[in-house]
Formats: C-alpha cells, structure tokens, sequence
C-alpha cells in the first residue's frame, strides 16, 4: 500500500502518515518501493519477528508476566524462518 491507501484506512493525514511510514522503514520493520512518484510498502517478516522476539525475551526474561503466546513454540519456528 501507498501512504495515501493507508492514511485512507486509518482516518490520518498523508503527511503524518509518511512520517510514521518512514520510521518503521528506519526501524527495519517496513520497506518502501519506489514506482515513479508512488512508495508502495509492505511489512519486512524478518524485522518484525526480531521486534516480537526482543519484546517477549526482554518481558519475560525476569519473571513470568504471561506474555508468552499459548502457541509460544509454534511462533518461534515460524519466526526462524522468517529472520
């Protein structure tokens, strides 16, 4: 999708949209595409499993908060393939 598709979808200017589209491309969880004058984007499966795998290692590595998927061991074999 454009910035224009999604600020459509979400209510939100195209300025502000482009902005936060840029800082999830900077972030590694995005990539843009550039087709003329449009930047169409799509999620980057690898940047997102990292992002997910930090969240629940950083959460849980304490204690046990129950932030853990039930299907936790389904995720991360999905999520190996992906990085």
């Amino acid at each position: 999708m454009d910035a224009g598709e999604i600020a459509m979808v979400v209510g939100g200017p195209r300025s502000t949209v482009s902005q936060h589209l840029a800082g999830l491309a900077k972030a590694g969880l995005i990539v843009g595409n550039r087709t003329g004058d449009c930047v169409r984007y799509r999620a980057r499966l690898g940047g997102i499993y990292g992002l997910l795998e930090f969240i629940l290692e950083d959460c849980c590595a304490t204690e046990p908060c129950g932030c853990l998927p039930d299907d936790a061991e389904n995720f991360w074999s999905v999520g190996a393939s992906a990085r």
